[in-house]
């Protein structure tokens, strides 16, 4: 489970309106919001359970928090705190199945609580459990709709008080007059709680009693060995003290003589109602909510005051849309009809431009002289296209020779000259050995313009170097000019 869902799922249901918490007990009840960085708090006396709808009214209705967001606060002693086999259920279907799996634990029937849990932090094979009357639910949850707000999420204290632990800590927490209260926490989860019973006196100032410490000291001891025993991987690392009427530094002093952890006072001061409600306001380390959405008003989508308005919201709807179409044709019409008008006057220019073309005769000086010039034209064409084409060809024929020549070089061949008549070719240079050239010649059948060259003299002879050198000649072709 998230560790920030609980606090974002009490803010989630609205995005406008306040958000509030309502700390629940027996004899008075809370109501906090907070409001530019203040906590603000407003307290109420009640008769007992069966006066919180009209508590719950009252609070939210004098100070103007129609339309909140309520988070119910359980107290100690309106809930329960059990220990469970792990059942290994869905987190989705806890909460359902929970009230059956505790019946046998629990004096009320399953379908007359509320139940929500968490793994043991300390034990995995354990499910801590919470379980709260389903009728006290549900009679905040009317005082909240009587006053125009909406009760969203609730939790019990004892996983609010998490706020001032980090880590593995215990809190030591009272309200004045009241009972002390001891929560262990790991990982700022709880996983142990228990009420110390017969101290009862003040615990700091004139009043205090050395004896009346070392009691309390030797039951916290008790509490903090029986800890370490079952913790076994971690130990506790502080004791935090937030007890309502003490002196907070005086009894962590006291505390921290007597015990063997460090004790130090709660981070925040003043009544335990604001600390707690501070601490509410903080995410949770567990996303459990007791108040599901199986209890929560279901709100009818279609009512007849919201068919009512749909219709006429439709039928103007519609009516607005035949008057805008009425209005888009028309207009498109008289488009349509300016056209058509621009189309006929053009269609009659046409006609005349037509008519007055097929009765205009062209001069006959006129149409001599473009005889004339177009003759002139194409004669001059007919002489440009045989240039061209003798151009082209003179060029092809010797590119083709060489680029073949080049294709049938030799390893054994090495040319050092070419002329090129249009009626003879000569191909002088150096040869590897006398049946080099042969060789080379007899490659020349393998390409298209050089098979084509008949070749009718061969000459070889040795330089100064005594290298073999050679002239190849071919037949010479009457009336052709030369060109090298």
């Amino acid at each position: 489970m998230s560790k920030t869902a609980g606090w974002l799922r009490f803010f989630k249901n609205r995005s406008a309106g306040q958000q509030v918490v309502l700390l629940l007990s027996a004899r008075e009840i809370s109501v906090a919001w907070e409001s530019d960085s203040v906590i603000n708090i407003d307290t109420a006396i009640c008769s007992g359970v069966d006066a919180w709808a009209e508590t719950v009214e009252l609070l939210l209705s004098r100070n103007k928090l129609a339309n909140a967001s309520a988070q119910a606060v359980f107290k100690h002693g309106h809930y329960q705190s059990l220990q469970i086999e792990h059942p290994n259920l869905p987190a989705d279907e806890l909460p359902s199945a929970l009230p059956f799996l505790l019946k046998d634990l629990i004096s009320e029937s399953p379908h007359e609580i509320i139940a929500d849990g968490f793994t043991s932090p300390i034990n995995a094979q354990r499910l801590q459990a919470y379980v709260i009357s389903k009728k006290h639910l549900l009679t905040v949850a009317v005082g909240c709709e009587r006053s125009g707000a909406e009760l969203v999420s609730a939790v019990v204290e004892e996983l609010a008080w998490s706020a001032f632990t980090d880590g593995t800590d215990v809190l030591l927490q009272r309200y004045e007059g009241g009972a002390l209260h001891l929560t262990a926490f790991k990982d700022r989860i709880p996983c142990f709680h228990r009420q110390i019973r017969g101290i009862d006196s003040a615990l700091t100032g004139p009043m205090s009693s050395t004896l009346q410490l070392d009691g309390l000291a030797l039951e916290l001891q008790r509490s903090l060995d029986f800890l370490s025993a079952q913790m076994r991987t971690s130990a506790v690392n502080r004791l935090v003290v937030a007890c309502e009427g003490e002196d907070g530094e005086e009894l962590s002093v006291a505390l921290a003589e007597r015990l063997s952890v460090s004790v130090t006072p709660a981070e925040r001061s003043g009544a335990a109602n604001e600390l707690l409600a501070w601490a509410a306001m903080q995410p949770m380390p567990v996303a459990i909510n007791l108040f599901p959405e199986s209890l929560k008003p279901k709100q009818e989508l279609l009512t007849l005051n919201r068919v009512l308005v749909a219709n006429i919201v439709t039928v103007v709807m519609m009516l607005g849309l035949l008057g805008y179409e009425h209005i888009t044709a028309t207009q498109q019409q008289a488009e349509l009809d300016a056209v058509n008008r621009q189309l006929t006057a053009l269609n009659s220019q046409v006609d005349m431009m037509k008519k007055a073309v097929k009765e205009r005769k062209p001069s006959q000086a006129k149409v001599e002289l473009v005889k004339a010039l177009e003759t002139q034209i194409d004669s001059k064409k007919m002489i440009l296209d045989a240039v061209e084409e003798h151009d082209t060809s003179n060029q092809h024929g010797y590119a083709g020779f060489l680029n073949q020549l080049a294709q049938a070089a030799s390893k054994d061949i090495s040319l050092s000259r070419i002329n090129i008549d249009d009626g003879r070719t000569n191909l002088s240079g150096q040869a590897r050995d006398v049946d080099s050239v042969p060789g080379w010649v007899k490659r020349f059948s393998d390409f298209d313009e050089l098979r084509l060259q008949r070749f009718s003299g061969l000459s070889l002879s040795r330089d100064e170097e005594n290298r073999l050198m050679f002239e190849l000649s071919s037949e010479e072709k009457e009336g052709e000019s030369s060109k090298e």
